[in-house]
């Protein structure tokens, strides 16, 4: 009788124990949510309860983003970042500051003469918040999420184009990574090529809303991206997205997503696989099932490649492969060095 109590306690602490550490051991899913806010740049990224903001878009995207907020029971933010202080970037995020908490608000900049950045810094200071700024080598822990800052890097007061002083982001969770360029150009992508940090991500959010002067072949390359999102208004007057660079998002082998076309996008992580949605336009894949990805054979040594690869066969030796399970079932092999 003693051994069958003894029993029954050692079996009631164990299940006491592993109630207590159950929520200590459950993992919630990473969300952002690249907003639709015509042509400028918004992200909402949440993660085990604790959420941040990467730039806001114009002015007139505050009270959306404020409603979005409300609607999703975000009423703090751990961080507010603006990548820099262009008014389609920092704009929006004056009506986030007047209505939900900001624990830490940070720019590329403290000192850049325009309105909307003016606005930015005093809404920060009235709710009691200093303006700082992040560069290369600093690192925000939102939830079980780790945000890298990558750039800028170094000393950026000669640089004269200011969207080559934008912060660049990479959201890492488990297995799965976002890139985060803000208006980053070929300029600012270099430095980072030479910098030799990790670049290679699940998903680009692409500089300066597909900019011809943004996302270069060897930038791509490093980062080799499924996905990519553009974040562009409709009809804008800058003719973004450029054709140049959405050919160059094809041939990197990504999948290419767009506000103007797609509304808002959502990404979810579980820490293996990202899915996306989107409002309209898409259906949810998961990043395991490409859509439209084509791939390169080689007729000679029956392996096959991303059309991103450097190690692609003569034009004379290629095979195009609509799929991966084409590929296989044709004999071909995966390539070592991309991995398709």
């Amino acid at each position: 009788m003693k051994i069958m109590r003894r029993v029954r306690a050692v079996c009631a602490a164990l299940m006491a124990l592993c109630l207590i550490a159950a929520p200590l051991c459950a993992r919630a899913d990473l969300t952002a949510r690249f907003i639709d806010v015509g042509q400028g740049d918004s992200c909402l990224i949440t993660c085990d309860g604790e959420s941040m903001i990467v730039d806001g878009g114009t002015a007139d995207n505050s009270s959306k983003l404020v409603a979005l907020m409300k609607a999703l029971d975000v009423d703090e933010l751990k961080y507010m970042v603006n990548t820099h202080p262009h008014d389609d970037h920092v704009g929006g995020l004056c009506g986030p500051l007047n209505k939900v908490r900001v624990d830490a608000a940070y720019s590329s900049t403290l000192d850049y003469d325009q309105n909307y950045f003016i606005s930015y810094k005093r809404y920060a200071q009235k709710q009691g918040v200093s303006l700082g700024t992040l560069s290369a080598g600093d690192t925000l822990k939102l939830g079980g999420a780790d945000v890298y800052v990558l750039a800028p890097i170094g000393d950026t007061a000669d640089i004269s184009d200011i969207n080559d002083t934008s912060i660049i982001l990479r959201v890492v969770y488990g297995r799965t990574s976002m890139l985060l360029t803000g208006d980053a150009g070929l300029g600012e992508e270099q430095t980072l090529i030479d910098s030799g940090t990790e670049l290679k991500s699940d998903l680009l959010k692409v500089g300066h809303h597909g900019a011809v002067t943004s996302s270069g072949a060897e930038f791509l390359r490093e980062v080799s991206p499924q996905w990519a999102v553009i974040s562009v208004g409709a009809d804008n007057d800058f003719g973004h997205p450029a054709d140049e660079t959405l050919k160059r998002l094809s041939s990197a082998g990504a999948n290419v997503l767009r506000t103007d076309k797609n509304g808002t996008i959502t990404v979810n992580s579980d820490g293996k696989t990202i899915t996306l949605t989107a409002e309209r336009n898409f259906k949810s894949i998961t990043a395991d099932e490409p859509v439209g990805e084509t791939y390169i054979g080689n007729k000679n040594t029956k392996k096959f490649h991303r059309q991103s690869c450097h190690t692609l066969p003569a034009e004379k030796n290629r095979v195009e492969l609509k799929s991966r399970d084409e590929a296989i079932k044709q004999g071909y092999v995966p390539c070592k060095n991309c991995n398709p």
